[in-house]
């Protein structure tokens, strides 16, 4: 085994972030700015404390060369998979494959939906299996706050109404339950 198969995938990660900046010539402020993330956030991705996630691996991925890209790539590949909690079936070039999760994070909706993608809306897809199981109809409301979510969800406003709507509802219903 080579040293390469033989260093942890964070490791190699962080070195590949690390090599990918230095190569750029910047400042961790300066990657920062490119990545759109913090130089906190570039300091952890570099001691190998924390993975970054898929978007920010997908910028990376751009910028980086060589054994970086790959670093970058397979990172990438187990960042959606354990997002989305099994494997999924991709190219085998990298390329291909970042090409295929950059569509489906660039362009939710099309395609196979993001819906797919992350814990959360697993936890979205068990809960409309149960209530499809359970009673069989969804109230027409329900589905008129999943279109205003649909419309608005990139909206950081919108998201915080919708928690406000949440956490009125909990506490009304919770007050009705006591």
């Amino acid at each position: 085994m080579n040293m390469k198969e033989s260093t942890p995938p964070l490791s190699r990660l962080a070195a590949a972030v690390k090599t990918t900046r230095k190569q750029m010539a910047k400042s961790q402020e300066e990657f920062a700015r490119i990545l759109g993330c913090t130089q906190a956030s570039v300091s952890r991705y570099e001691d190998g404390s924390v993975a970054p996630g898929v978007a920010v691996l997908i910028r990376l991925y751009d910028l980086a060369s060589g054994d970086s890209k790959e670093s970058m790539a397979a990172q990438i590949r187990l960042s959606v998979e354990a997002d989305a909690g099994h494997p999924f079936f991709l190219p085998e070039s990298s390329a291909a494959a970042v090409a295929s999760i950059r569509s489906l994070y660039e362009q939710p909706g099309e395609g196979i939906p993001f819906l797919f993608f992350t814990r959360r809306n697993h936890e979205f897809g068990a809960a409309v299996s149960r209530i499809l199981e359970g009673k069989g109809v969804i109230d027409r409301s329900i589905i008129e706050i999943l279109e205003l979510w649909h419309r608005h969800s990139g909206d950081p406003d919108a998201r915080r109404y919708f928690a406000d709507a949440a956490a009125f509802l909990r506490v009304q219903l919770s007050r009705r339950d006591a």
